[in-house]
């Protein structure tokens, strides 16, 4: 999860259905027991004559289906959140507090959005029963679905008996016995915000019964339970408090939970069952730029992501600490070992609490710099940390550690114990990178170029080999993997997709704005989900903020195969993955490129260490096969000579009509990296 705030606030600044014949309902009500038929290459679901000004064409050409869903809407003081995908295509969206901050409760429910535009797979316990959406309520220990019951309205000051609970994260197993579950964590259901019986569980799950999801009661689990659950379960949740927990990361070999601890300053590991299999506390820092401060920092656990070519025994896991830091949010790795016996030493930080480094952008320093925003590992184990700008023009980028021969640099160059010393290095560790995706530089007007805005965690398409960067605006950007032998690969960004969300509904009095806070992508399906939020105004702990509103929220769909088709499309790359110092650099592209602009497209090879350019060329056009043309550069030899190591290299090509590159034309940019010996 990802967040910037005062408790818990996900960034903003900083997982699908097959297309159907038929013809779309447009903002009409739909009968609710005929699928929602879909035929555009993007479509947005919501209730009717919610949809404003919104047009059927995106400004960036996608066609655009608005879908009307009968009785869309969150329960009063809800606000979409995190999703969830089941196998069967329903999506689920965990509902967080319209504050986005779990200390300022804003309802009285604790609730998961349930949604399957094919078939009717949510139970709704208004009617008791299956509908293609429903507000899926979890009870509290009492059995009660609110509290109070009737949830009032109005100022907080003047309404404070606002109790819901909210609902952090989400995720999709397959238990042991091969039930799918959709597993579901509480920040205030690990605490004491509520004594019993009217405290909401922290942990549980839904299932699938008689065709329709709902709450499993026999799953739900308080922190007491935790605690008592295995000797381990005093020190992850003592005293029956587990510290307020957040995101949940499931590990690929083992099938189990890694679980943060916002306040606790821990990560716990769990079964399905929620039984504590391992812990690890980490120590309070003190302030790195400082030395005059002696008050500790609080080490807030915020983001977790797991590594998806981890092995039993050694799991590896990254989290990100909440921003309170001198120098901003740090990244830390782990790893969990299922096969040692003490249950103590099953959780072992890997690396330093560290900030990534490149030379386009250099690592926070005291008093600025860039920080750390999401962390999440692709489908080869690459560690893609992404950093925003903390000098005011929020602008993004995301740093690559690539794992190469099952290992990446961090293991040894940013190790948690320092070889030369075997004592711990310190909070605020530099930790160098290998590929910038994203912003190269600003030395070339050509090379300049970055996400406008700060994105949350990179969306995996692990069958597709590809990545799609969401920005909190909407807007989403396509990131394509291209290997070229030898292991190597190159990294190909294209034009985004803007789903113009300014052109909804207008806002409703007391909501402050409109954003996506994480999207999920459903493969089998080729689609990627995205839930719009509508938050409130809040101006931190202590400020008066409204309760029990209920706003228009809205679900994006996007179809993968479609949407993106008319950007420049890059079929293969040959690339050299390492070379002879000295030698000629070679590269050729096979692609689709509208009305390719030469003059505008480029090849920059950057010597390691360096964010300016060792050599810049330009691309001659060759034969073309249709649409399809060969595109050729090469760096002349001896440009490298008597320097090894990594280079970098950025190539752009830019189509469309002849304008000026920041007017417009279609654009891909080229991320690679040449090891020269």
């Amino acid at each position: 999860m990802s967040g910037l705030g005062t408790v818990l606030v996900v960034v903003f600044l900083a997982g699908m259905v097959t297309s159907c014949v038929g013809v779309v309902a447009r903002d009409e009500q739909a009968d609710p027991e005929t699928a929602l038929e879909l035929d555009r290459q993007v479509a947005v679901f919501g209730a009717a004559n919610t949809f404003g000004p919104l047009r059927e064409k995106l400004p960036t050409g996608q066609t655009l289906a608005k879908v009307a869903v009968p009785d869309f809407a969150t329960r009063p003081g809800q606000a979409f959140f995190f999703p969830a995908l089941a196998s069967d295509g329903t999506l689920f969206i965990a509902n967080m507090t319209q504050s986005y901050s779990e200390m300022a409760l804003t309802g009285c429910e604790m609730v998961i959005t349930c949604f399957n535009p094919e078939q009717a797979t949510c139970f709704d316990d208004r009617t008791g029963a299956p509908a293609r959406f429903a507000n899926i309520r979890v009870p509290a220990a009492s059995g009660n679905l609110s509290t109070p019951s009737e949830c009032p309205s109005g100022l907080r000051s003047e309404v404070p008996e606002v109790y819901g609970g909210e609902i952090d994260d989400l995720e999709v197993v397959v238990d042991e016995h091969h039930v799918e579950r959709v597993v579901f964590d509480s920040f205030n259901g690990s605490g004491d915000v509520l004594p019993p019986p009217n405290n909401y569980p922290m942990f549980g799950s839904l299932w699938k019964q008689d065709g329709a999801w709902r709450v499993d009661s026999s799953s739900l689990r308080y922190p007491r339970d935790l605690t008592d659950s295995t000797p381990q379960g005093p020190a992850a949740c003592p005293r029956g408090n587990c510290g307020a927990v957040t995101e949940m990361a499931r590990l690929p070999a083992s099938n189990r939970l890694v679980i943060n601890q916002y306040i606790g300053q821990a990560v716990m590991v769990v079964d399905l069952a929620g039984q504590v299999l391992g812990s690890y506390k980490v120590e309070s820092p003190r302030d790195w730029c400082d030395a005059t401060l002696t008050e500790p920092i609080i080490a807030s656990f915020r983001q977790v992501n797991p590594d998806p070519t981890s092995v039993l025994g050694d799991e590896r896991f990254v989290v990100v600490y909440e921003g309170w830091g001198p120098t901003g949010q740090l990244a830390q790795e782990f790893s969990y070992n299922e096969l040692e016996p003490d249950l103590s030493r099953r959780v072992r930080p890997i690396t330093a609490p560290f900030h990534p480094d490149s030379p386009f952008h250099p690592a926070p320093t005291c008093g600025h710099g860039r920080t750390v925003l999401s962390a999440i590992y692709d489908d080869l184990g690459n560690l893609w940390l992404t950093a925003m700008d903390r000098d005011g023009r929020w602008r993004t980028t995301s740093m690559v550690v690539v794992k190469s021969n099952g290992r990446r640099r961090l293991d040894h160059d940013c190790s948690f114990l320092d070889p030369a010393t075997g004592q711990p290095r310190p909070w605020g560790t530099v930790c160098e990178t290998d590929l910038d995706v994203g912003a190269l530089t600003g030395r070339m007007p050509h090379v300049a170029w970055s996400f406008p805005s700060a994105f949350n965690d990179p969306i995996v398409d692990h069958d597709a080999k590809s990545l799609y960067a969401v920005l909190g605006e909407g807007s989403v950007y396509p990131i394509a993997r291209k290997e070229i032998g030898d292991g190597g690969f190159v990294f190909v960004v294209t034009d985004p997709l803007n789903p113009n969300l300014r052109r909804l509904a207008p806002l409703e009095a007391n909501a402050h704005r409109r954003f996506v806070a994480r999207g999920v992508i459903d493969s089998a399906r080729r689609a990627l989900w995205l839930p719009v939020a509508t938050t409130i105004v809040f101006d931190g702990m202590g400020s008066d903020f409204y309760v029990g509103q209920q706003f228009n929220q809205y679900i994006y769909r996007i179809d993968l195969d479609e949407a993106f088709a008319g950007n420049v499309e890059v079929h293969d790359v040959a690339a050299p993955s390492s070379a002879a110092s000295g030698a000629e650099l070679a590269v050729t592209v096979r692609a689709t490129v509208p009305k390719f602009g030469s003059a505008r497209s480029f090849f920059a090879l950057y010597e390691p260490g360096s964010a300016v350019p060792l050599a810049t060329t330009t691309w001659t056009q060759g034969s073309c096969d249709q649409a399809v043309c060969r595109y050729s550069t090469s760096i002349a030899a001896g440009t490298t000579a008597g320097r090894s190591g990594v280079y970098s290299w950025h190539a752009g090509f830019l189509g469309g009509e002849q304008r000026a590159i920041l007017g417009g034309g279609k654009r891909a940019h080229l991320i690679g990296r040449i090891v020269v010996h």
